[in-house]
């Protein structure tokens, strides 16, 4: 869980969603695209959409095989289950609002992947350890407080990932995750509806 939370679904979250906008514009086809009679909010929603659901099936995958292979002793056990289904909940929760994030910075950033990479691995997997409510300004820390700590198997990396953890209430973690969705992805589309994206030679 902590290398699919802290490498996976960022490193997919951020090379799919970054690319929504950027791979029309470098092979030049963004023109064919909003050319057609589709609004250009429903075009990058579209394409979003079908990111998302790529990359969830994709971690969705590899979680559950994992889970099968190496708790294979513990497939009679409910509370096990519960673990499998509300770490899969977390990881796709994940995956939509990160991609929502990179899928705006994608719209206006021509470097959108190294500020990405950036927010990934220095503000998203630093801060997230500050004590007190610094650590309420990454995703990270909304994800980690609905997987509950004490629902989760202790020991090695499993504890890393809660270290200094000072968890917010689950249902506020979800409502902040999902307007933070909402809002990344309303911003992406005016964007990319407004804006006027030039093809270089």
């Amino acid at each position: 869980m902590t290398f699919y939370l802290q490498f996976i679904v960022l490193m997919l979250a951020l090379f799919y969603g970054t690319s929504i906008v950027s791979e029309e514009v470098e092979n030049k086809t963004l023109t064919y695209l909003t050319t057609r009679p589709l609004a250009k909010p429903a075009i990058l929603l579209g394409k979003y959409g079908a990111y998302t659901a790529r990359s969830i099936v994709l971690v969705a995958a590899g979680v559950v095989a994992a889970f099968l292979i190496l708790d294979y002793e513990h497939l009679n056990d409910g509370e096990a289950w519960l673990i499998l289904l509300r770490s899969l909940a977390v990881l796709v929760l994940a995956i939509i609002a990160y991609t929502a994030f990179f899928a705006f910075l994608g719209t206006f950033l021509k470097k959108s992947v190294l500020f990405g990479l950036f927010f990934c691995f220095g503000w998203e997997n630093i801060v997230q350890y500050f004590p007190g409510t610094t650590q309420r300004l990454t995703l990270i820390h909304y994800l980690k407080s609905i997987l509950r700590p004490e629902m989760q198997p202790q020991g090695g990396l499993q504890s890393f990932l809660f270290f200094r953890l000072e968890p917010s209430p689950a249902g506020t973690a979800v409502l902040t995750l999902v307007a933070f969705t909402a809002g990344a992805l309303v911003l992406a589309a005016v964007l990319f509806s407004r804006r006027e994206y030039l093809f270089e030679e």
